[in-house]
């Protein structure tokens, strides 16, 4: 029960707890449930013998949210072959790893469109690995900006395997057109949540919720009451209606294909990893990180263009993402157009 508990601290980290009031005591009451139910389920075991696994390209969220409850984060490393995919031959090693050490995992948390390259594990894979060990693993799904793809057709095959997750994940402020912010949490079973987060204290208590007329919110959560941040997503359904969020995720991939192309076709510069999604990184092909970091710091202080860069494999690269709702083809030339030319004031050849 340890595991619905650090999935809805994962979740509200990103969503709603860095607006709570009450969020300086919130780690500490998600340490102490998580706790005391997995110790009802294995008395001996410890809360610093909990491990989630994870990939090093995974979101910071994570760690963060297992620095916060006590838990162990393990990282499973990537490599550039897989385009810095977590390969299950490498979650299997982790695992035994774990136990070697001492832990005890308890979730697995894949990806699908990671933050600096949007890579996407191989979910079906994954989750075949989390079902064969000795204590079936919770398998997470972090799809915060690659779940909305998930909507295309086209794109049925990267998502293969996430119907058999616990878990899923997406932000509907990154590539859904919601402001900020708006997460959505979907779980296959919503027994675990409030096994674990369920209290019913006599003031609380009325006959809607004793006959289950009513769905109650606030034990699938922390905070008894939260803001109406659903309505934004209805709004957005509303005025665009499926198609026209399918139309704007497609418009974004294929400006990403224009900035692709207009890469290869610049002899100073070389793609790091396949473009994905509406991302493309690239890096220079001198591999001169030093200058690539000049680079980026005249591309800035234009003003004209922001771009932002990563690490893949400790080497730097430049992040170009396409995603604005008014962004046209002329605009990602406009911006190449600075990128160009502040190489060219460099003498870069």
């Amino acid at each position: 029960r340890v595991v619905p508990v650090f999935f809805f601290f994962f979740f509200q980290a990103e969503d709603g707890i860095r607006d709570a009031q009450e969020s300086r005591g919130l780690g500490d009451v998600y340490k102490r449930q998580a706790l005391t139910r997995a110790q009802e389920a294995d008395p001996s075991l410890a809360r610093h013998t909990m491990e989630v696994v994870t990939s090093d390209q995974a979101h910071a969220i994570i760690t963060k949210a297992c620095m916060v409850l006590g838990l162990h984060c393990r990282t499973v490393p990537t490599s550039i072959e897989h385009h810095f995919a977590m390969q299950p031959a490498d979650l299997e090693q982790a695992l035994q790893e774990s136990a070697a050490q001492g832990f005890t995992a308890v979730a697995v948390v894949a990806t699908t469109g990671t933050t600096s390259s949007c890579a996407f594990d191989p979910v079906d894979q994954i989750s075949a690995v989390c079902q064969v060990q000795p204590q079936p693993l919770w398998l997470h799904i972090d799809a915060a900006y690659g779940g909305a793809y998930a909507c295309l057709p086209e794109m049925t095959s990267s998502f293969i395997g996430c119907e058999k997750a616990d878990s899923f994940c997406v932000n509907c402020h990154k590539k859904l057109l919601c402001p900020f912010d708006l997460a959505v949490l979907y779980v296959r079973d919503r027994a675990p949540i409030l096994s674990a987060l369920s209290l019913q204290p006599e003031y609380l208590r009325n006959a809607q919720s004793e006959s289950g007329a009513v769905v109650d919110f606030e034990h699938w959560q922390m905070p008894l009451g939260r803001r109406f941040r659903a309505l934004k997503l209805w709004f957005v359904m509303r005025r665009f209606g499926a198609e026209g969020i399918r139309e704007h995720i497609r418009r974004g991939m294929e400006l990403a294909g224009t900035v692709e192309e207009l890469v290869r076709n610049d002899g100073r510069f070389e793609m790091a990893v396949p473009r994905s999604l509406s991302l493309v990184c690239f890096c220079l092909k001198s591999r001169d990180d030093a200058l690539l970091q000049e680079l980026l710091a005249r591309i800035k202080r234009t003003g004209e263009c922001f771009v932002i860069h990563t690490k893949l494999a400790d080497r730097l690269v430049i992040r170009f993402a396409c995603g604005g709702i008014e962004t046209n083809e002329q605009e990602v030339r406009d911006a190449w157009a600075v990128i160009a030319a502040e190489a060219d004031a460099m003498g870069l050849s």
